[in-house]
Order: C-alpha cells, then structure tokens, then sequence
C-alpha cells in the first residue's frame, strides 16, 4: 500500500529489491484516494505499469510512475510480477486495505507514510 509521494519510493525500491529473486513472488501494490478528491471523480485503475503509464501519458501522476518503472529496473525487478491497483473508497485507507487483503487473501501487506494512526485503530 502506498501514498503518491516521494517518500514512498523507498517502499518500491525496498520490496522490488527484496523480492527480485522470488520467482513465485506476486505483487500488488495498492492506492485508495478520498472520493471527495475532484481529480480522482470515477477513476479506478487495475493492471500492469506499463498500462498505468500508457493510460497516465502525462503530468504528475505519470512522472510519479515513471520513477518506479526505473527503480523497478535499477533493482532488476521483472514488471511482469507486479500489478497495480488504484481507487476511490468511501471506506477509508484502512478500511479499503483490510477489505481488499481479505477479498484477495493477501499473506503480507506492506503500508507507506500514510494513515498509520489509523491502523492502531485495528490493533
């Protein structure tokens, strides 16, 4: 789970590096925004990087992304192992988080900078 910040590059390269040489290793990395946020008004997004950055083309979001791509490469990280998934929730960060790790029965979930008081919530 991670924040659109640069801050959570780390996060990338860290779990990219980790598990480079997992070859059963899948990973997805998720984004919940506000449904208040303008911008985000309808967009949800699942699928690999290299269908976000084609989708992005442009601005922030898709220098953001391609960042990754070239931190993913920098750790020799197959893309193919990734998918990324991107959406507006009324049910929170953390809510959204433990929705989805249960949906997909998820074994690890790794978070950001983002919302971290709101896991002491469940803990």
């Amino acid at each position: 789970c991670f924040d659109i910040t640069e801050k959570d590059l780390a996060l990338f390269d860290y779990v990219s590096f980790l598990l480079r040489d997992h070859p059963s290793a899948k990973i997805s990395f998720f984004h919940t925004f506000s449904p208040l946020k303008d911008f985000f008004q309808g967009f949800s997004f699942e699928g690999s990087l290299k269908e976000l950055l084609s989708m992005l083309k442009k601005g922030p979001f898709f220098d953001y992304f391609l960042k990754v791509k070239k931190i993913f490469k920098e750790n020799d990280f197959p893309l193919d192992k990734t998918i990324f998934k991107l959406k507006r929730s009324v049910f929170g960060v953390v809510g959204e988080i433990v929705r989805l790790a249960k949906r997909e029965n998820y074994s690890t979930i790794i978070i950001g900078q983002c919302d971290k008081k709101g896991w002491e919530k469940i803990f």
